[in-house]
């Protein structure tokens, strides 16, 4: 079988990220000797770094690197990279004309994905432009997002993601390619040192390896919740479940955490071990607040909880890949949107933030479910 050099643009999020790993399990196994240039962002990097550790990408390309210095300056080290990696093949995940108009000059076979929208003007407005589509495109997968997304064919989002492949394998080998459930499972990057360290942390930390994850980022401040509101939360969880919280952060400061990180007295010391930042309270002893946490530990985190809580997000589906029980919270203006990108755990529930109380009793029927 020949093999080929596949170029794929995914440069956006960490979860965007992790819901094309299926893909590229299936270009590993059907496509042995092939090679992948990854095209990343600032965003998602770090875990295409895990990736090209456990060998299912071999090269990564941060687009976003060489951006300080213009955009000219960024393009040319780009087209650079990819005229040197020689792609056969792009597939383009994320929709920017750049990437398209790149994997036509560069690239034999060109798949990539079209998505309809409407607006006050045209009843249909495709993207890339639809007179374009079939110049710059051998084949493509159509998402239809108009009608507030009520004409998604899919079962879950990632099934577009594989539909695109599904097309690129049948026009570079002539042949049907049948995907079973279990290929459409994400891929677990798990060292298992560095894991066997986190749980002797947590048991040392809390004296028990069972705990509830509430990652805490910038987007509840998109929600109608105030700082006491989760306050609030968190000491009924505690008073009616008696469980450990391990409290984790975004990327960006935020004043929910900030508030019961002052309010409670935290203190910072060092987990030397899992090299974190970990912050305890004699006021509030059954919460940590884990900082500092890069992708690989926050991932491993998700992994070991019993029930993980999340605005919508990558923590919404790497907990996935262990089954474990993510309670995903979801904006209700986005509702049939995010239906679509619903947690792939056994046990897990989309809701809506209204009250405590009723928030509290969806995590008393998860946990430990």
């Amino acid at each position: 079988m020949k093999y080929n050099n596949y170029l794929i643009f995914r440069d956006d999020g960490v979860g965007d990220l992790l819901l094309i790993t299926p893909v590229l399990k299936l270009i590993k196994k059907y496509d042995k000797k092939s090679n992948i240039l990854l095209i990343s962002s600032s965003r998602n990097n770090s875990y295409a770094e895990l990736l090209l550790r456990e060998n299912l990408v071999d090269d990564t390309y941060n687009i976003d690197q060489n951006k300080l210095f213009g955009r000219a300056y960024s393009l040319y080290y780009l087209v650079r990279k990819i005229h040197k990696f020689n792609p056969s093949v792009s597939l383009i995940y994320r929709q920017k004309l750049q990437s398209y108009l790149i994997s036509k000059i560069f690239c034999k076979n060109n798949f990539g994905l079209v998505t309809i929208n409407s607006s006050n003007y045209f009843k249909k407005r495709y993207r890339p432009f639809k007179f374009l589509t079939n110049y710059l495109l051998d084949d493509y997968v159509v998402i239809d997002q108009r009608d507030n997304f009520k004409n998604i064919y899919v079962d879950h989002w990632s099934d577009f993601y594989l539909d695109l492949f599904k097309k690129a394998y049948q026009k570079i080998f002539n042949k049907n390619l049948s995907i079973t459930q279990k290929d459409k499972k994400y891929v677990k990057t798990i060292d298992e040192n560095l894991n066997n360290i986190l749980i002797k942390s947590l048991n040392e930390i809390n004296n028990t390896s069972d705990f509830i994850l509430l990652h805490i980022d910038e987007k509840w401040s998109n929600t109608n919740w105030s700082p006491h509101d989760l306050d609030n939360l968190i000491d009924k969880i505690i008073k009616s479940l008696n469980v450990k919280i391990i409290i984790s952060e975004g990327a960006s400061e935020n004043s929910y955490s900030d508030f019961i990180y002052k309010k409670y007295l935290y203190k910072k010391n060092k987990n030397t071990d899992f090299n974190i930042s970990l912050t305890s309270s004699d006021k509030m002893k059954n919460v940590a607040i884990f900082k500092d946490l890069d992708i690989e530990k926050l991932i491993l985190l998700s992994l070991n909880a019993s029930l993980v809580i999340t605005n919508h997000g990558s923590l919404t589906h790497f907990s996935s890949i262990n089954d474990v029980p993510v309670i995903d919270l979801i904006h209700k203006n986005k509702k049939e949107y995010l239906k679509k990108y619903y947690p792939k755990s056994s046990v897990n529930e989309q809701v809506i933030l209204n009250s405590v109380e009723e928030l509290l009793i969806i995590i008393k029927k998860l946990y430990k479910s």
